[in-house]
């Protein structure tokens, strides 16, 4: 059985990753770079829903892709003075928070239970 931590979570994730592109919006770049921002961060959110595609089907190297990631958004937390905007700074402190919860509910051990057991899907 999933827990439900696992589902809320993964919306939670899925939802910051096309939050980024928020970021992105009122910068000054000239247009070819911001188109070719777009393509890699584009690239970057496909990956990030592959990745919890599997965290939700409970497969362990998802979860630790998860920890992983959380200790970029504990680093990304150096850039909310040069933040824009406040929807940037509020998007930092968001991801930082997830990331805190994460970083504590992923080592729990009924999250490592379920991690370790995986899930039907065959990868």
């Amino acid at each position: 059985m999933r827990p439900k931590v696992v589902t809320v979570t993964t919306w939670l994730m899925a939802f910051s990753s096309l939050l980024t592109y928020s970021a992105l919006y009122r910068r000054p770049y000239p247009r070819d770079v911001l188109l070719g921002m777009y393509v890699i961060l584009t690239v970057l959110v496909v990956l990030s829903y592959f990745v919890l595609w599997f965290y939700w089907h409970g497969k362990n190297w998802a979860r630790i892709l998860i920890l992983l990631a959380s200790l970029v958004c504990f680093y990304n937390l150096s850039l909310l003075t040069s933040a824009k905007s406040g929807i940037e700074r509020s998007m930092l402190v968001g991801d930082a928070t997830l990331a805190a919860f994460l970083v504590y509910w992923l080592n729990t051990s009924e999250a490592k239970a379920f991690f370790k057991r995986g899930s039907t899907l065959k990868t």
